[in-house]
């Protein structure tokens, strides 16, 4: 196809003019979303370091002693100039809070590497950090699952600010998971529903819908709220697998909830 193009413009100059000018036109547009992305990424990159540098700052300041008027002088000084590894972890923080940082992993190393020597696949599939982040991220507020991520694990052993933050990002999971647990036994969370599409299309007929929160007669769905969904979608999945009813759970069966907190 390419060559035929090539001959066309040997012999009609202003024709294969047009012809690339309107792949050009074509690229432009199709890059469009890719564009779009990243200006949102560098957005919302942009606060969140900000949000580190100014709290960090402020660990420092409190570190050095530092009180009142004093204080405040020190967190503008260190945020106006910033030292270059506190910078750099902010920069690093701002692309594990946006899903862009590079997946540390064996799939994600696999991904990259496949992209490389096939560059087919970047059609195919072409944000491969943020999906797999969202994945990793979610595991690592899940009870359990956590100890699977090596970077959780690794941050755990690290002992400090690293494993305070470590327990509570299972922390925070385990809570939430609790919670839904909660929702689900009062028919105010739902899951992936029936596996049986005639007894899923029963439900959605009755207005019902899968991973969703009930608000009156309304159901908004949660699926979106990653990292978090997925741990929400789970816990609603395994309270309907493990058929677990309304009623049972107020009777005082709550064990399984109990245990997701540990």
């Amino acid at each position: 196809a390419f060559s035929s193009l090539a001959k066309l413009d040997e012999k009609f100059p202003t024709i294969g003019s047009y012809i690339g000018k309107g792949f050009d036109y074509i690229g432009h547009v199709t890059d469009i979303p890719t564009v779009a992305l990243g200006a949102e990424d560098t957005f919302f990159k942009t606060i969140v370091s900000s949000a580190y540098l100014s709290s960090e700052a402020m660990r420092i300041g409190m570190s050095e002693g530092l009180q009142g008027k004093a204080l405040a002088d020190r967190v503008v000084e260190i945020k106006n100039n910033p030292p270059q590894d506190v910078l750099e972890a902010a920069t690093n923080y701002a692309e594990v809070m946006t899903f862009t940082d590079q997946a540390d992993t064996a799939m994600g190393k696999g991904l990259r590497s496949l992209s490389r020597n096939a560059p087919v696949f970047k059609f195919i599939m072409p944000f491969q950090n943020t999906p797999l982040n969202i994945f990793y991220r979610s595991m690592e507020r899940t009870p359990v699952l956590n100890a699977i991520v090596s970077s959780w694990r690794s941050d755990f052993a690290a002992g400090g600010r690293k494993r305070d933050l470590a327990l509570a990002k299972v922390s925070a999971g385990s809570l939430i998971a609790s919670a839904i647990y909660s929702l689900c036994a009062d028919e105010s969370a739902t899951g992936g529903g029936p596996t049986d599409p005639k007894l899923q299309a029963a439900k959605r007929a009755t207005g019902w819908q899968p991973y969703s929160f009930k608000i009156g007669d309304k159901y908004y769905q949660y699926n979106r709220l990653d990292p978090l969904a997925s741990v929400i979608g789970m816990v609603a999945d395994y309270y309907e697998i493990s058929g677990q009813s309304q009623e049972s759970y107020k009777d005082g069966s709550d064990s399984v909830a109990a245990s997701l907190v540990v």
